[in-house]
């Protein structure tokens, strides 16, 4: 086979994260995170079906094998997998997790907006709306499905940056009261509070997402779920109270960039994804 041309290559790297989370959702990696196993052990493990193409789940992790995402031996002639430390931000449990990002990115209402990436920079129209036709937002509170993979990608995204924004900034030792707008789930509060345990959680979200908060026994009992982003919270203030989520995205650091003043806090991050919304 003949080695592509410089250029050619780029056509086909769309592929690449369809093969890995085919692999993510199979649960493949959860069989594999603390064994060796063939393709057709992992098969056997995930599906009782006698009709199940080993052969494909074979290729597919060949694939991510020259990724670095498993890693890939030989055994008396058979090839076997194991998860690289790449592999393991897919298997659940940890704290570099990708998994939810894995999901949300390559959810079917995620990829059309790009059919209509050409056409809105044409005609200045949003892509998203014109594949959905309404917002990102709006399309989440009645989709639970993907209302679930993006709540699952927040998550995971705080647990990446949660470790570094609590070694860096000490200014959450003297806050009485902690709100975090747009907190999704309460990934974030969690961990917060977690180090600060004498902070008042409120995770200040939509409905449809906060209705899904973590159930972190000792934690979420103390944060209070606001119920809609008319509430009073908005346009009150409270005395030892810091309101969370002032971020800025075009900061080319990586997750080592904390400062605050006063009840404010930024926290630089990179613009980690390209969504056409």
């Amino acid at each position: 086979m003949a080695a592509f041309a410089p250029g050619e290559e780029l056509v086909l790297y769309a592929t690449i994260p369809l093969a890995l989370n085919a692999v993510v959702k199979l649960g493949a990696f959860d069989e594999i995170a603390d064994s060796v196993l063939s393709a057709s052990e992992i098969v056997s493990r995930i599906t009782n079906n006698p009709s199940a193409n080993v052969a494909f789940l074979d290729r597919t992790l060949r694939v991510l094998a020259t990724y670095g995402v498993v890693n890939e031996t030989v055994v008396q002639g058979q090839r076997k997998y194991g998860l690289s430390e790449i592999g393991k931000r897919f298997s659940p449990g940890t704290k570099l997790a990708a998994r939810g990002l894995s999901v949300m990115c390559n959810h079917r209402i995620f990829l059309k907006p790009f059919e209509h990436l050409a056409e809105g920079i044409l005609d200045g129209g949003e892509p998203f709306r014109k594949a959905h036709g309404k917002t990102a937002y709006e399309l989440v509170a009645e989709e639970p499905e993907f209302n679930n993979s993006f709540n699952l990608c927040m998550a995971d995204h705080s647990k990446r940056s949660s470790a570094v924004l609590l070694d860096c900034y000490k200014g959450f030792a003297s806050i009485k009261t902690l709100v975090d707008v747009g907190g999704g789930n309460g990934a974030l509060l969690c961990d917060i509070r977690t180090r600060y345990p004498h902070i008042k959680g409120i995770n200040f979200d939509q409905p449809h997402v906060v209705s899904q908060g973590i159930a972190s026994e000792g934690i979420l009992s103390q944060i209070f779920h606001a119920r809609s982003f008319k509430h009073s919270l908005f346009t009150s203030s409270r005395s030892g109270a810091c309101w969370w989520r002032h971020v800025r995205i075009n900061s080319p650091r990586r997750f080592n960039h904390v400062e605050g003043k006063g009840s404010r806090v930024k926290f630089s991050l990179p613009i980690w994804c390209f969504i056409p919304f």
